[in-house]
């Protein structure tokens, strides 16, 4: 049952209902002192729920960015404070004599509660949601106060949060071997000791975030409407016949009663289908079970992405008064009906302690995907940047993302989402890296809190095991208290696999780097075992690549003092966002010596960018592709990691924090598509003199066999010269890996010659089901990998190609970007850019495609169908780029009718250069290079004149002037003049610092006017921008015109 809005209390005469209070109408304030209750003359402040205080402060600008530069010193003080948050809500009359329940999903860590002014309660455990009986407490046709204060970091955890946000996480000079006292995995068990119950790992950043000690509110509040009887929880567990022509289902309810009483349990299930069952039951005051079962006939069986459909059922269950014929409590859940079953893998022994061949209705399945951290670091407004890491795993072929024990759990949606897409996942408790306590408190608690997360993730389909946690210091089998806490929750409660930690027997962690030198036989070694050194692999549960983040997150995230040497160890910035001395060495997580080691020294950030994202993207590709070729000895693989929680400027994920996946990502969906060729070979190295050897495998993870497919290799040289060539017409099994060919390239005397290496795989009807180029360099070049650069010059540059663009709209809102290599060379890595606007939002088709001379291949873009950007696809225009050829652009559609600089939340394309006093200058070029970021100081205006079209003439338009930063604490009012209309905007203060630093990142806002039709004449017209009272500077200013009536 969604709840309703608050809004709606007044008008809902349901019996049963529940009523949700989140939003941002809350109210945030601090005091020093747990017994002051704060009033109304206090400095309060708007606050989201869910969310958290330290993104309510950053909001209302209370805090400096949390993630730029060296960060904001405020937040040690922030967590050691009391933290006060209130709401008033209407409650109508006609709940008089309803049960009223006040439901918490989480908050973090611990709380007390008042209503009206009244204790109600107390309540501590980050995962553990808590209930409160409202009903006499609650003022009846009449607003209610609700307040929470939320407590303080323990004092003893400040010096482990300062002391482990550093270098090597606060390791210490000793680290590896000798670790300093406050190292964070110390302040994590701390935290845990304190506290005798679990909060997320993640408040230690490791080494792919930063320390932030999580306070607030995080998971939905809500007001339950009821009888006296309430259904505090639901249970659905199906078994399906031999021939799954039918299912049972098992449905067990927790219910509360406050008195004796007959009554009516009724049940239905929709769906594909729809079966009911009603009977009486007797209810005894308090808590107790319900239990009921029924059948469905021919039901739709729910399959991993790639592998069939993802049907959902929805129960609906009501409890009936028997006396008054009135519902006295209402529950829905969601679910899917699958068998699951695990085997052993191919080779493995038969009574081996953990299966990793996991058999869905039937059907063995592979588990490949990646290991997903919280989507932000602040917990309660992660919902948003996770539905796109669902969307972004289904759209690349992952079948599981593996949910790690040293983050939170998922939001509620996201759960969801990996239900409908049929995202498996291996379900991790949060615990890290430890031996937990075993006193009872602790172990008391542990219970309370693993079955909380059991009892409400049970019914998602996609579920497909549990973890007692990530890298904990036990085995499967083993005698450990908390161990066998976890155990006993999980069999007595839910029933699915458990398996004490990742990694265990059979499974394996590292490396999480690409070294050149040791890669390649490390992962096509058949002898590697798990990380114990007792068994063969049989599944891969973390592994990955370092690389460096995008260009526009380095701009944005870090100051300009901070960017070169991008590798300088000594740069408190750089430790930082875990470029350097982030773990393991001096040079993680950029690894710069390895970007050098293969294309030599580079002198500038962006070219160091797209080297490292290069190598790492080959390192990642080829390792998927290695463990896929064991076939059926491998159960599983997830590479490290998927996401990062926050913008760090190196790591080794595959989708940065803004939900822009990086090369890493679009090479391994090449690596996991269902049917795949691969390359085998030594090292990426070659000896001329020796020439270069290769096999070429083909592998699928396809549901089922495949006849007829039609795979090709070719070997060229830099100038695009023929060397090899083969190719043929294979059949293939699941799961099965074959070799179809050898490749072979003479001995030559060219000691600096690159080797690009095409694949292709079509299927039975000559369609492209996969393709990709690798690149070999020269073991005797000190740079062999240069010629491949964007931008190179000399001999052993890529010979360059040009390209043409034809971009089609499509009925589904999309666009298609269909582009054609005109040149003799293949085209490198071709790549669409959003022109007008930094956008991450958007699901491409070949992104970094290469393509053949002559042919054409089409780059599909979508927007996520969580998108709030305002503009089509058609409106942004695109730049596709070429690591060897010139750029093209894809200029806006024609409803773009003035584009000044690109929104991307900095005004750097803008004249920063300081300035005095200046009078009015007509800005007939909108180049935002010469036109100044500043408008207001001094009295400086904007006055730009543009053309526009007849069709623009007749529209109404809008005009968003995107700013980068603004006066502080006061409005700046905005005048803008429309040739000769005049229109006024209030725009709010922001942090206040680019007047005099210009590249520092503030709060973006957007200032919208809505411009009648009329107001733009066909040819010549101006656009007059002034401010007064403050000011403000310029992101990007973008006027379209908009549809007609």
């Amino acid at each position: 049952m969604a709840p309703m809005p608050v809004n709606d209390l007044t008008t809902s005469k349901d019996h049963v209902c529940d009523i949700s209070l989140n939003g941002n109408d809350w109210q945030l304030v601090a005091t020093n002192d747990a017994a002051l209750i704060p009033t109304d003359d206090l400095d309060w402040i708007p606050a989201a729920v869910p969310g958290n205080v330290q993104s309510d402060l950053e909001v209302a600008h209370r805090l400096k960015p949390l993630w730029y530069g060296a960060g904001d010193e405020r937040l040690i003080e922030v967590m050691q404070q009391f933290w006060w948050y209130r709401k008033s809500f209407f409650v109508p009359a006609h709940f008089i004599g309803r049960r009223l329940t006040l439901a918490f999903g989480g908050v973090d860590f611990s709380c007390t509660v008042w209503l009206n002014g009244i204790k109600i309660g107390h309540h501590a455990g980050m995962f553990r949601p808590f209930t409160l009986d409202i009903s006499r407490h609650v003022r009846f046709d009449a607003d209610n106060e609700l307040q929470i204060r939320i407590d303080p970091v323990p004092p003893e955890l400040v010096v482990y949060l300062t002391e482990s946000d550093g270098a090597m996480s606060g390791g210490g000079p000793g680290y590896p071997q000798d670790l300093a006292p406050h190292f964070f995995v110390h302040g994590i068990d701390r935290m845990r000791q304190i506290l005798q119950d679990l909060k997320s790992p993640t408040n230690f950043g490791w080494d792919w975030g930063v320390n932030i000690y999580t306070l607030g509110i995080w998971r939905d509040v809500r007001l339950e409407v009821t009888g006296d009887a309430r259904i505090e929880s639901t249970r659905v567990l199906s078994t399906l016949n031999d021939d799954h022509s039918q299912a049972t289902l098992q449905i067990e309810l927790a219910v509360d009663c406050q008195r004796p009483l007959m009554g009516t349990l009724a049940c239905v299930v929709t769906g594909p289908g729809k079966v009911e069952i009603a009977g009486q039951v007797s209810l005894r005051q308090g808590e107790q079970q319900l239990a009921v079962s029924l059948v469905l006939g021919n039901p739709e069986l729910w399959w991993p992405n790639g592998h069939g459909h993802q049907p959902l059922y929805t129960l609906t269950v009501n409890l009936i008064d028997g006396e008054s014929g009135q519902t006295m409590a209402r529950r829905t859940t969601r679910f899917g009906i699958r068998e699951v079953d695990w085997q052993q893998v191919q080779g493995a022994p038969p009574d081996f302690i953990n299966p990793y061949r996991l058999v869905i209705n039937g059907r063995p399945i592979r588990m490949i995907g990646s290991n997903i951290i919280p989507p932000d670091l602040l917990f309660g407004r992660m919902n948003e940047r996770g539905l796109h890491l669902i969307e972004l795993a289904r759209h690349a072929g992952l079948n599981t993302l593996r949910v790690w024990g040293g983050g939170a759990l998922l939001t509620d949606d996201m759960y969801d989402l990996a239900d409908a897409y049929g995202i498996m996942l291996s379900q991790e408790f949060p615990l890290a890296n430890c031996s937990p306590e075993s006193d009872p408190i602790f172990l008391g608690n542990l219970q309370q809190t693993a079955g909380a997360i059991v009892r409400r993730l049970r019914n998602h389909p996609c579920i497909i095991e549990w973890s007692g946690g990530n890298e904990m210091k036990w085995r499967q089998g083993e005698d450990h208290p908390a161990l066998h806490v976890l155990e006993q929750v999980t069999a007595e409660m839910d029933g699915r696999l458990f398996r004490a930690t990742c990694p265990i027997q059979g499974s394996r962690h590292s490396p999480w780097n690409y070294d050149p030198d040791t890669h390649y036989s490390h992962y096509d070694n058949q002898a590697l075992t798990d990380n114990i050194g007792d068994s063969l692999l049989m599944r891969y549960g973390e592994f990955g690549a370092a690389t460096p983040a995008h260009l526009e997150t380095w701009l944005r995230e870090i100051p300009p003092a901070d960017r070169w040497p991008a590798d300088d160890e000594a740069n408190p910035v750089l430790i930082r966002k875990n470029v350097v001395r982030a773990v393991f060495g001096d040079d993680f997580w950029l690894q710069k010596s390895n970007i050098v080691r293969l294309f030599g020294p580079i002198d500038d950030l962006a070219t160091l960018i797209a080297a490292g994202q290069f190598a790492a993207a080959h390192g990642l590709r080829y390792a998927v592709d290695a463990l896929r070729r064991r076939g059926e000895r491998l159960g599983g693989l997830t590479t490290w990691d998927y996401n990062e929680p926050w913008p760090n400027g190196a790591g080794s994920y595959l989708i940065d924090y803004d939900g822009r996946p990086l090369m890493s990502y679009t090479f391994m969906e090449q690596a996991v598509a269902p049917l795949a060729l691969s390359l085998q070979y030594e090292s990426n190295l070659y000896q001329a003199a020796a020439g270069f050897q290769a096999s070429v495998w083909l592998v699928s993870d396809a549901p089922e066999a495949t006849a007829g497919l039609h795979w090709e290799w070719r070997a060229t040289d830099s100038q695009g010269r023929r060397l090899a060539g083969g190719g043929g017409t294979s059949n293939v099994l699941p799961q099965q890996a074959l070799v179809v060919d050898r490749l072979a390239i003479a001995p030559t005397d060219d000691a600096s010659r690159l080797i690009l290496l095409e694949t292709r795989l079509r299927d039975a009807a000559n369609m492209i089901l996969a393709e990709r180029v690798e690149i070999i360099g020269s073991a005797e070049s000190d740079s062999p990998l240069r010629g491949l650069l964007p931008g190179a010059t000399g001999e052993e540059a890529v010979r360059p190609t040009t390209l043409t663009v034809r971009a089609v709209a499509t009925d589904d809102g999309g666009l298609a970007l269909q582009v054609t290599n005109n040149g003799a060379m293949t085209a490198l890595f071709v790549e669409a850019r959003p022109l007008i606007v930094y956008r991450s939002d958007l699901l491409i088709d070949n992104q970094y495609v290469c393509i053949p001379p002559g042919e054409m291949r089409t780059l599909n873009i979508k927007r996520s169908i969580h998108s709030t950007q305002a503009l089509t696809l058609t409106q942004t225009g695109w730049r596709v780029v070429a690591w060897n050829a010139p750029e093209v652009i894809v200029a806006p559609d024609e409803t773009v009718v003035l584009v000044v600089g690109r929104q991307d939340a900095m005004c750097q394309e803008f004249d920063t250069r300081p300035k005095g006093a200046r009078s009015l200058i007509m800005h007939e070029s909108l180049d935002p290079a010469v036109i100044p970021y500043l408008v207001g100081e001094n009295g400086s205006e904007l006055m730009l004149q543009f053309q526009a079209s007849a069709a623009a003439a007749g529209q109404a338009a809008r005009l968003t002037i995107h700013t980068a930063d603004q006066a502080p604490e006061t409005p700046t009012s905005v005048t803008v003049w429309g040739n000769d209309a005049v229109f006024w905007a209030e725009h709010g203060p922001g942090l206040g610092v680019q007047d005099t630093d210009p590249a520092h990142l503030a709060f973006p806002a957007t200032i919208a006017i809505e411009l009648p039709a009329g107001v733009l004449i066909e040819g010549s017209n101006i656009i007059r921008i002034a401010a007064t009272n403050g000011w403000f500077t310029l992101d990007s200013i973008c006027l379209v015109s908009l549809p007609g009536p």
